[in-house]
């Protein structure tokens, strides 16, 4: 339940975080998709 309402959290951070900065937000995006093809390469 705890690890569930803190993903709940996170995704509500990084919707207000597109409201306020798009640009921001899709860089953030682009960074954890690379540390997610590093660690876990295609």
């Amino acid at each position: 339940m705890n690890k569930l309402y803190a993903f709940s959290s996170l995704v509500l951070t990084l919707m207000g975080s597109v409201q306020k900065n798009a640009a921001g937000f899709s860089n953030g995006w682009k960074n954890v998709f690379r540390i997610f093809v590093l660690k876990n390469p295609f």
